[in-house]
């Protein structure tokens, strides 16, 4: 979702265009890891089962309070379904049921499929993964590198599961070392 925000700014020029894009933990835009049945499955499951099949994904569902779990379910629902469509601009991009992926899902041992027709994206890209990740796997992270044409850079850790990536150290290290490299670079412009 955000490299679409950033490939429209980017388009409009200017003051608007980003100067680099972090993400963490997130596959590569052209990614799909899916099937069709799998994400119908998602988008018509009760509650419970979508806590069920986030929990097979590594997300700790059972703790989440009675008082919240259709709420919870509600958003796990949705964050399934914008993260597994891929952004492509070929018709049945995501894999019909017996295609690869292999099995329902790469969260159980199922293999992604990447997709054509990706744009670039507008700027340089910064991607974080883990080695440990059951939700994004690294190797889809590290797939970022396919739409970076004005650079990538990334980071690979070990033993850090996905809801602890985005606030590990070294990820923000990462992350407000890049934001410094664009600083810099925006003062050298104004001459300063």
């Amino acid at each position: 979702m955000l490299y679409d925000v950033a490939r429209r700014l980017g388009a409009r020029g200017g003051d608007s265009a980003p100067r680099c894009l972090c993400v963490a933990g997130r596959g590569a835009p052209h990614v799909s890891y899916m099937s069709r049945s799998t994400l119908e499955h998602v988008a018509t499951s009760e509650g419970e089962e979508v806590l069920r099949f986030m929990r097979i994904g590594g997300f700790n569902t059972d703790g989440v309070p009675a008082a919240m779990r259709p709420r919870a379910a509600a958003l796990f629902r949705c964050g399934v379904l914008l993260g597994a469509l891929p952004f492509s601009d070929a018709q049945g991009a995501v894999p019909p049921d017996g295609v690869p992926p292999e099995s329902e899902t790469v969260w159980e041992g199922g293999r992604p499929m990447h997709t054509g027709g990706a744009p670039p994206a507008p700027c340089p890209v910064y991607a974080a993964g883990s080695e440990t990740d059951t939700t994004w796997p690294s190797e889809l992270v590290g797939r970022w590198a396919d739409v970076a044409e004005q650079g990538f850079r990334e980071t690979t850790l070990r033993g850090v599961p996905h809801d602890k990536l985005m606030n590990h150290a070294t990820v923000m290290d990462g992350v407000f070392g890049e934001c410094a490299v664009v600083a810099a670079g925006a003062v050298r412009l104004l001459g300063r």
